[in-house]
């Protein structure tokens, strides 16, 4: 006898209808500043996915910005663009830590892709941010 896998709850399609969240994937690298942030906002983003450094860190430029999207109660999850290894809030001092003090969400083992995908459905079947964040909670696997 095999073991059959858990499915997480999904979304109802009914739920998603015609409707689309706009969610941006910013990437981080080496000097990244803010601008890709505040222009993703600006153009209606609902939710960006930082594809971050290491275990899920931003540059300071970075970090800034989504501080800023955090207080104005704009969600932020956080993956890594490593291939392997999740995205996990270890460093702080400007790290992921302190993205994490801050209110980002971080992904766990989801890449920045999968990730923009599942907060997009979450954010159009749940137009609050906090609803939102709730309902992808159990799909964040570390």
């Amino acid at each position: 006898m095999a073991a059959r896998p858990v499915r997480r709850a999904g979304f109802d399609l009914a739920d998603l209808g015609a409707r689309d969240a706009r969610v941006d994937v910013v990437p981080a690298y080496a000097g990244a500043d803010g601008v890709h942030v505040a222009a993703s906002r600006a153009a209606g983003a609902r939710g960006p996915v930082l594809e971050a450094l290491g275990t899920g860190n931003p540059t300071p430029g970075l970090l800034r910005e989504l501080r800023a999207c955090l207080a104005a109660g704009v969600p932020v999850l956080v993956t890594s663009r490593c291939r392997q290894g999740p995205a996990v809030p270890v460093h702080g001092s400007g790290g992921g830590a302190t993205l994490a003090e801050a209110g980002a969400v971080f992904a766990g083992s989801l890449t920045a892709p999968k990730a923009r995908l599942l907060l997009a459905a979450a954010l159009t079947a749940c137009p609050e941010p906090e609803e939102a964040l709730n309902r992808i909670h159990p799909h964040l696997t570390w």
